[in-house]
């Protein structure tokens, strides 16, 4: 029985077990030990048998991720999808451009992380003209040079005047067939073609290796009634003194005497034209005959006053020269004594002034385009300001007057106080300026007009076929002529040199071909008509005596038809088949090739035909009374049109009649702006209605109104031409 009170002892132990438990208890607040170190990466297996990647975050480890999924053509992340999230990858792509383009497909990376395009774009190449990018820089035949090109018969280029020129690529090029071999190129520019072989010019034309070949011409027969080559004019006969000579050349007509008293070193015969028919005689008592005296400093001596003034109030004209003035005066007005004054210049004999005076004269209206004398090339004189009745005309410097004018009677002593007679500095120093100016005082004409010629009124509109022997009848005279072919180059072709040897109150522009007697086709006008400016623009131009002018000095000389629409480029090129155009380049100041002649165009090169400048001294200046050369009378409002007015004989008989005067028979036509910068102190007055008549004078407002200036009316007495109503 003991025996089991003993295993009631092990009873105890086991109590002691339990006390054991609840030590137990308390190593679960901080006995156990982490799981992992964190920061720690370990490998681990995830689902489809990848090994995937943990890591350890507070002491224990997370969840096994899968791999990154990355471009190679494998399933990193055993997901059973390959690639996925490269969407592009097997598309089709393109690199570069130009020929430099190329197509592939789209690829991995090598790093697997991103796609790129697999094809390699092509090498850039050297840019030609065939339409396409060869430098592969995304322009179409940019910058390729200008290539040789020649489109006449094989073997001629570099022959005779044949030439190559340069053809320019049509950048971008278009219809074109590179099957045929056809490039986007442009015009070939400056070729020369072979043409038909022109006789006598020296030239081998046709480009054959021959020159003039074909070209033996039977000799011209004077009195055929042909003008052929070599002659000016055939009127059928070999009769001389009938305006064609028997050798078939113009006559001047016989114009009488200048009569020089005194010597003169200078020839006087050059200060006329050969067509004036002027001859050369000494003496100092001049007589029916005489037209001009010209009187120099040491022939003073031998003048006589009582023919002298009885020359000059029969309407002759005396021209003294340097240091003779005062005597000469004293001689032609004995009860107006003057004495000799002071003298300036610089002695290179020339009488062109360098200072003007009296622009609004006549003599100035016509010579007003020469160019003013450089003080360093202007004559000597002495002062003639103080001389009584004078119309001062200029000096060879400020504050001194050494050509001026005074009539007497019918006629004009030209105190000339230069010296014109000297050729100390040359005979180049004497200038053509100069020589016009003297012409002009020898020429003018009795009375108080301006310098004329037979038949002097002007031929309105453009002429077509016109004889050149009835211009030239009319008192027109050739003063420049060449080629269309030329003008490129010579002093001749200048357009300040043409306009000073073509100095005349009317001009008139004419064409022909070679060898014709008539012009193809003319036209006529006063000189600051036909020498106008006008802008270089397609339509502008400038209308007088029913012509269409322009003038640019570089860019286009010619005119049509009053109304005619222009296309100057810079030539007019408007109405091809027109008869009544003519037109030439200009360029740099100079005349410089064709282009139309009538319908017929496109004659820059030509040899086949020539353009003639004809110059007329003048025409008789309208009886009545001028109210002023510098004023300008138009209508308030538009700048394009007279308004009010309507036309310019309105606005012409309204300020006659303003001004208490009868009609207006004479006016020009031109805009106030545009006058004012060619005419010295032109004034534009502007009525503000027509009834009663309201002018508003010296219009000062920018506005290019159109005026009638230059109006010359009736007197008083005579009856009044209605006025158009507005």
């Amino acid at each position: 029985m003991g025996g089991a009170g003993g295993a009631g002892g092990m009873g105890g132990a086991g109590g002691m077990g339990g006390a054991g438990g609840m030590g137990g208890a308390g190593g679960a607040g901080g006995a156990v030990p982490p799981a992992c170190e964190d920061g720690a990466v370990e490998g681990c297996a995830v689902e489809g048998g990848c090994e995937g990647r943990r890591a350890c975050v507070a002491g224990q480890w997370a969840a096994c991720e899968a791999p990154l999924e990355i471009c190679d053509g494998a399933d990193n992340d055993c997901d059973g999808a390959t690639d996925e999230g490269f969407p592009a990858l097997g598309e089709g792509c393109e690199v570069g451009q130009g020929l430099c383009l190329a197509a592939g497909q789209v690829v991995c990376t090598p790093d697997g992380l991103d796609t790129v395009c697999g094809a390699v774009a092509g090498q850039p190449g050297v840019e030609v003209c065939d339409g396409l990018d060869n430098d592969c820089n995304g322009a179409v035949d940019d910058g390729v040079p200008p290539s040789v090109c020649y489109t006449g018969p094989a073997g001629t280029a570099g022959v005779g005047v044949c030439r190559t020129g340069e053809q320019a690529c049509a950048v971008g090029g278009v219809d074109r067939d590179r099957a045929k071999g056809e490039l986007p190129v442009g015009a070939c520019e400056g070729q020369v073609l072979p043409g038909q072989e022109i006789c006598d010019d020296g030239l081998d034309n046709d480009c054959d290796g021959q020159t003039d070949e074909g070209c033996e011409a039977p000799a011209a027969v004077c009195g055929n009634g042909i003008a052929e080559a070599g002659e000016h004019c055939d009127d059928g006969n070999q009769v001389a003194g009938d305006g064609c000579s028997a050798a078939c050349d113009f006559e001047a007509p016989v114009g009488g005497v200048i009569m020089r008293c005194g010597i003169s070193v200078r020839d006087v015969a050059t200060f006329v034209r050969p067509e004036d028919g002027l001859q050369v005689q000494a003496g100092c008592v001049p007589d029916a005959n005489t037209v001009a005296l010209l009187i120099t400093r040491d022939g003073v001596g031998q003048l006589q006053a009582a023919p002298l003034q009885a020359f000059l109030a029969a309407g002759g004209n005396v021209l003294t020269e340097f240091s003779a003035s005062d005597e000469v005066f004293n001689a032609a007005f004995p009860g107006e004594p003057v004495v000799q004054g002071a003298r300036g210049g610089a002695c290179q004999d020339n009488v062109n002034p360098v200072v003007r005076a009296s622009l609004d004269d006549d003599f100035w209206r016509i010579h007003g385009a020469l160019p003013v004398q450089a003080p360093a090339s202007t004559g000597c004189g002495y002062d003639v300001g103080a001389f009584p009745g004078i119309v001062p005309l200029g000096g060879v410097e400020d504050g001194m007057i050494n050509l001026a004018y005074r009539p007497l009677g019918a006629g004009r002593l030209w105190l000339v106080d230069q010296d014109w007679q000297d050729t100390d500095m040359g005979p180049d120093a004497f200038n053509a300026a100069t020589r016009a100016l003297l012409r002009s005082m020898i020429l003018w004409p009795a009375g108080d007009g301006a310098p004329v010629g037979p038949g002097a009124a002007l031929v309105p509109g453009v002429q077509l076929d016109v004889s050149e022997a009835a211009v030239r009848a009319r008192g027109f005279v050739p003063c420049y002529s060449s080629l269309y072919a030329e003008g490129a180059e010579g002093p001749q072709h200048g357009l300040d040199a043409l306009l000073t040897a073509c100095q005349g109150r009317d001009l008139m522009l004419a064409c022909r071909p070679v060898g014709q007697a008539n012009f193809t086709v003319a036209a006529e006008g006063r000189f600051e008509d036909v020498t106008f400016p006008v802008p270089n623009e397609a339509a502008a131009s400038h209308t007088a005596n029913g012509v269409a002018w322009y003038f640019g000095r570089s860019f286009s000389w010619g005119f049509a038809g009053a109304g005619a629409v222009l296309e100057r480029n810079s030539c007019d090129v408007a109405a091809g088949q027109d008869p009544a155009r003519l037109c030439w380049h200009t360029s740099g100041e100079r005349i410089d090739g064709g282009y139309r002649c009538g319908s017929t165009s496109n004659l820059n090169g030509s040899r086949d035909w020539e353009r003639v400048v004809l110059a007329r001294a003048g025409e008789p200046e309208p009886e009545g009374v001028r109210l002023g050369a510098a004023r300008g009378f138009g209508h308030h409002g538009s700048c394009d049109t007279f308004n009010g007015c309507q036309n310019a004989a309105t606005c012409a008989n309204t300020a006659c009649r303003l001004e208490g005067h009868g009609a207006a028979v004479a006016w020009l036509e031109g805009r106030c702006q545009d006058l004012a910068g060619m005419i010295p102190g032109f004034d534009c007055d502007l009525f503000r209605g027509l009834q009663p008549p309201d002018l508003d004078t010296a219009w000062v407002n920018g506005c290019n109104i159109p005026v009638a200036y230059d109006v010359v009316c009736a007197p008083a007495g005579d009856a009044p031409r209605p006025i158009p109503a507005p």
